[in-house]
């Protein structure tokens, strides 16, 4: 996921963010995954016909899916999905090519508090942008941290 986020020109493939290659291959036997029905689709595009690669046609889609995921593990219970998301969030919270992902997150995390009305999620994920590593004056944490807060409260009208 993080190699194809960073490739500004598509994504890398299905496998690595949103489904398996065992689910791809199912997919690819039932027919959704054939090329035809692929370019009519609008997300996906077919790479390259002889393997089963797979490019989203904008890499938004692609943001989009990993913050997803990055939400499900946020949300998980279980303790290697905690360690995961976090590991990842300390890799990566300084790099320009993940910002998009971080802002989906906060509005996923967002719209988990218009259905429930718990902001236990988004405040850990806020909480853990502040914690180490840092930048030299902190303004991209708050600059994150502010940007994240303003897409959680784009679903959610407390008044």
């Amino acid at each position: 996921a993080e190699d194809g986020i960073r490739d500004a020109q598509e994504s890398r493939g299905l496998g690595d963010v949103y489904k398996r290659q065992d689910e791809v291959t199912e997919f690819r036997k039932e027919g959704y995954l054939d090329p035809t029905y692929i370019g009519k689709g609008g997300l996906l595009r077919n790479s390259c016909d002889a393997k089963l690669e797979y490019n989203f046609l904008h890499l938004t889609f692609q943001e989009f899916f990993a913050a997803r995921f990055i939400a499900r593990k946020i949300k998980s219970v279980k303790k290697e999905d905690d360690d995961y998301w976090r590991e990842g969030l300390k890799k990566n919270k300084f790099d320009p090519w993940f910002a998009i992902v971080w802002w989906f997150v906060g509005g996923l995390l967002g719209a988990h508090i218009t259905t429930y009305g718990n902001y236990d999620y988004l405040k850990k994920f806020i909480e853990e942008i502040g914690a180490p590593p840092h930048d030299l004056l902190y303004k991209y944490e708050l600059t994150l941290q502010t940007r994240i807060f303003q897409e959680s409260l784009l679903l959610h009208d407390p008044g």
